[in-house]
């Protein structure tokens, strides 16, 4: 009985080589292809390497970038920094003979380079950093997952602003907001501007409820997450944005049932 070869299960990250050697390219290229990723573009000088980079970006690709620090018409020095202007989220492994002590390899690093491998490369190290990327990756996937499903859980058809979905899921505004805009751009929320959102004026929470005070005319505030208790007239206030689900749009986990 004879046995056949396992074919290799095909990777959906695609790459992006920007190396001066053709021998190179093909040898890489091969390697990759036998770990199972075909999606390969190649550019041989680092100004159509810019280009094919930028191109690929705009049909939402971002590929995992092999870079070899000296092309015939400009350096890594010139490439990678245009590459992260482009898009600061892009892995870029820089390939090079100089020794990882000289002060070329450590600039290229602090610029951003994510990876440095040495030539001659050998191809377990390129598999190693695939596999690191990939790792990250589906960890990133993963926790981009559960942040969306926090999301989902908080949003109303009223609008809720964006500093209480961040607090309430216990995000930054920053990552937030960008799933937030993922969604307004697909149609299934809207964004209202220039909101008005008051907050405690000692830990800046806007997890906040009104306290009345029998004994005085007075309102006051009490906050939830730091106990303090203070007059509404000192409350913070912010402009932020707000956001609400479309009727139409069946969240993936049932929304949280108290009022904000």
């Amino acid at each position: 009985m004879t046995s056949t070869a396992k074919e290799p299960s095909t990777k959906s990250n695609p790459i992006l080589i920007i190396e001066d050697s053709l021998a190179i390219i093909m040898s890489i290229k091969e390697f990759l292809n036998a770990l199972g990723y075909y999606e390969i573009k190649s550019a041989t000088t680092g100004k159509e390497g810019m280009q094919l980079f930028e191109n690929l970006v705009k049909s939402n690709t971002l590929p995992i970038v092999f870079l070899d620090y000296n092309l015939p018409d400009v350096d890594a020095d010139i490439v990678l920094p245009h590459i992260l202007k482009i898009r600061p989220d892009a892995k870029v492994i820089v390939t090079t003979a100089l020794e990882k002590g000289e002060q070329a390899v450590k600039d290229v690093i602090m610029r951003g380079a994510y990876l440095y491998l040495q030539k001659p490369v050998r191809f377990n190290n390129i598999q190693n950093a695939i596999q690191i990327l990939e790792d990250e990756r589906d960890a990133t996937k993963k926790e981009n997952a559960k942040v969306e499903q926090q999301i989902d859980s908080v949003l109303k058809p009223t609008f809720v602003t964006l500093p209480r979905i961040a607090e309430l899921c216990n995000i930054s505004r920053e990552k937030a907001l960008a799933y937030l805009k993922e969604l307004e751009s697909s149609g299934k929320v809207l964004c209202s501007n220039n909101v008005e959102e008051i907050s405690c004026n000692s830990c800046s929470s806007v997890m906040i409820e009104k306290d009345s005070d029998s004994e005085t005319t007075a309102d006051y505030y009490h906050c939830l997450r730091c106990n303090n208790r203070f007059e509404t007239s000192k409350a913070k206030k912010m402009t932020t944005q707000a956001f609400r689900i479309k009727a139409q749009y069946n969240l993936k986990t049932p929304r949280h049932e108290e009022e904000y």
